[in-house]
């Protein structure tokens, strides 16, 4: 999927830096919670510099909450909870992971309706890989044209 078809790429961004700078609630950035991150950033549809300042904000403890205020579009909180959840279960969960795990589950229950929210999150991924099959099926037949110029 482009950047157009993404809903509000600036809410998408913050909610891929809010995932990022999760894993720093526990103070300690596993080896595990780093692998989990680049594999989630790796099927993410950012820019190259969006993705450099991601794997900065790996580096460099920053407060979710900066970025989860500014994530606006529902889909992509309930993504967020979802998300933290793989991130903190990644490694042993620690304590402070899971009241932080608690109070986001809070905080966007309030912004809210999570089971609305899960079916756009679904719509979403139908669309992109619907999408995605347009493409290979104008790739094939653009592969038969030149083929049959030739």
């Amino acid at each position: 999927m482009n950047a157009q078809a993404i809903k509000d790429p600036e809410s998408y961004f913050n909610l891929w830096r809010a995932i990022v700078s999760i894993t720093h609630v526990d103070n300690i950035v596993t080896i595990e919670e780093r692998q989990q991150i680049e594999s989630f950033l790796s099927s993410a549809r950012l820019s190259s510099k969006q993705l450099d300042i991601l794997r900065s904000d790996l580096e460099n403890q920053i407060s979710p909450e900066k970025f989860i205020d500014l994530i606006t579009v529902p889909s992509h909180l309930a993504q967020l909870h979802h998300l933290a959840n793989i991130v903190f279960h990644t490694d042993k969960m620690d304590y402070r992971e899971d009241v932080f795990l608690k109070e986001l589950e809070a905080t966007i229950s309030k912004r809210i309706n999570f089971l609305g929210a899960l079916k756009m999150v679904e719509e979403e991924k139908r669309l992109y890989e619907e999408e995605e099959s347009q493409k290979e099926v104008k790739g094939f037949f653009n592969t038969l044209v030149e083929f049959y110029r030739d």
